[in-house]
This record gives C-alpha cells, structure tokens and sequence, in this order.
C-alpha cells in the first residue's frame, strides 16, 4: 500500500459516516489469481473505474464515479472510492464490485479526495481483507476490514506514513513517528512491525531516518532521509523483519540522484515494490513525482526506466519484467488530458501505452 507522491503521505481519512448501510462483502475463495487484470480510473469521458487486459486492451468501463481503484491479488474484487462523476469531491465511501460487474457493496465511509495516484485501500495478499488509514498525517489509525461481515479491526494507532503487508499477509510493516530531538525540528521516525491480527507492535529500526517500507521475499527495503533529512540524500536500505541485516542497497547517491544542497527539488530515492523472487526492485526517484527507476538489490545500481519526463511509478510486476506508471506534465501540476497509465519493461526498452486520459493505476500481474 501502500503511498504515494510524498514519503510520509496520508493515502486515506476518515470522512465520517452516511445513512447507507454496511452490505456483507464478497467472499473471495483463493490466494492464486483467477485472472490478470488492470484497473485505471478514467478521468475524462466516461469518467470512472475502468477495467482491462494487463497490457491495456479490451478496456471497458466497470463502474462510472469510481476512483482509486485496487484490485485484488486474486483478481476476483476491485476496491474504490465511490463519487459522483460530475463531481469528483462528492464521495459516498469505499466500496468493492466484481471485476465481472454486477452491484457495488460499500465496505466503508473511509474516503480518499487526493490525486489520481492514491489508493482506496491495500490488499491483504490472500485478498480478504482491504487495510486502511484514518487520521491525521501525524498520527494514523490502521484498520483491518474483512469483506465478508464488513467487520473493523484497528492493528494500530499510531502509524504516521506507508505500510506494507509481509508477503505471506501475516504482519505488517509501517512507519511510527516519536517527538523531534535534534535542531533539525524534524520528528524521528522508525519502522515498526505488527501481527496482521493485532498485538504489540515490534521496533526493527532505531536511526530516527526509516520511512517507507517496502517488504520483499527476504528483507524489507527502506528510505533513509538522512543526513538530518538533508534534501536530495535518501538512500534505500534494507533490514530483516526481526531488526537484524541492517545494510544498505544503493550506498550513497549517484550525482543525479541527488543534491547537495536543500534548494535542489531532487529528493533522493525511495522503494516501491519487489518482484516475487526479489531479484528485482523498483524505486521512486523523488524529483516532484516518483519517477521509475530499476534498482539491483544485489549491487546496488540504479538505471532510470522509461523515456516520459514525468513518469509516476506504481507497482511491479510478479515477475519483475514490467514496471506499471502514469505520466503527466509536472510543470504546472496534473493535467487530466494529458495523464497516460503506462507499462514500461523493467530490463529497458519502448513503454507501452496502457491508457490515456487515466490515472490511479492497478494490476495483479
């Protein structure tokens, strides 16, 4: 889930409660995906959650006024924000529909009004339950909602960034934030680790400089905003999901990558998502968006992916050929006629166009 745009941004509150009620969800069956699909909201036109092949064909829409959709891991259920099409701040919820169609059920009130790009919800990996966050950007609540009796359980309450699942979906990975010490002014902030059930949460990071994880088949990777959160220096590290392995990934910043001096816009870079094997991981170059990089886990080399100025990346695939993004123009902000979901090819070449006039990618491939 995971976390987008920024490292310690908030991808959901709370939006408070509306006379609908509650509809017993779903009941997904199987951990194996039924199919592979990708998701996208379509925000000119027939405006809404639109559903496709992984490589974008056969694109139809799903359902008009959805945003921030997320499919399952199973590819059986996409989760969105359900809102008036002729009025993207007019939301109801968050509610769940069938990649085959058929009627909504909302699961929740929890709304995201952010750009496209952020996410309705996380997916458990065994695609039952969809975690959540309500609160403030300092201090987040992580909720549990099951889909089939629509039941709450809150794992913490004092989350202040990204999560992760682990990729057996058993814990949780997530960032909590303690009172600044230093003259920097900037509040500490380290990884902590919980049962995916509940229970008291475990400290794996103690520098003061974690922030969002990204749990891989064998360690979990990590931006370090040091040194005392000194622009353009975030480096990926890496540390096992009981505190042990601390190392880094990337070592110190390639020049571009980097800058030396607070009043540089180049932020550093952070991880996004593992491939399935770890062998692959794909990073976030933080220049005003989250621009594609490919990163070797076992050498540390970063290589820029895609040739679009201002890619976004989202998601990798399970087996680490494809990178999933969205374009747009950062000068001047998010233009919606211009916005392009793309699929470019983790080991280099041409990105392909998945859809135009979209965001809020993503795919269960």
């Amino acid at each position: 889930m995971l976390k987008l745009g920024a490292l310690l941004a908030v991808v959901l509150v709370t939006a408070g409660c509306d006379s609908v009620e509650k509809a017993a969800g779903p009941q997904p069956v199987s951990r194996k995906p039924a199919e592979h699909h990708l998701v996208y909201e379509k925000l000119l036109g027939q405006r809404g959650v639109w559903i496709a092949d992984v490589n974008g064909g056969h694109a139809r829409l799903l359902v008009r006024g959805g945003r921030a959709p997320v499919i399952s891991p199973d590819g059986r259920w996409v989760v969105y924000v359900s809102c008036n099409p002729k009025e993207e701040l007019d939301c109801k919820g968050t509610f769940v529909i069938s990649t085959s169609g058929g009627k909504p059920q909302k699961l929740s009130s929890d709304l995201n009004a952010g750009p496209p790009g952020a996410a309705a919800g996380a997916w458990f990996p065994d695609s039952k339950r969809i975690l959540v966050s309500r609160g403030s950007t300092d201090k987040q609540a992580l909720i549990s909602i099951d889909l089939a009796s629509g039941k709450e359980l809150k794992l913490v309450d004092d989350s202040s960034g990204s999560w992760s699942f682990s990729p057996d979906g058993t814990q949780i990975v997530y960032v909590r934030a303690s009172p600044p010490v230093s003259a920097s002014g900037y509040p500490r902030t380290d990884l902590f680790v919980v049962d995916s059930t509940g229970g008291e949460p475990k400290q794996i990071t103690h520098t003061g400089d974690s922030v969002s994880p990204v749990w891989g088949p064998k360690s979990i990777a990590f931006a370090r905003l040091f040194p005392d959160r000194q622009w353009g220096r975030n480096e990926i590290w890496q540390v096992h999901p009981d505190g042990s392995g601390l190392e880094t990934i990337t070592g110190p910043l390639p020049k571009p990558y980097r800058s030396e001096s607070g009043g540089d816009a180049k932020d550093g870079i952070g991880p996004v998502a593992w491939s399935e094997d770890g062998r692959a991981l794909l990073g976030g170059f933080f220049w005003g968006t989250e621009i594609p990089i490919a990163v070797d886990p076992e050498s540390g080399e970063i290589r820029a992916l895609g040739k679009n100025d201002y890619p976004y990346a989202v998601a990798i695939s399970r087996d680490g050929r494809a990178a999933l993004a969205y374009t747009y123009p950062l000068i001047g902000g998010y233009s919606d006629d211009t916005a392009t979901v793309v699929i470019i090819p983790y080991a280099g070449g041409k990105e392909k166009v998945a859809a135009r006039l979209a965001g809020s990618p993503s795919w269960n491939r």
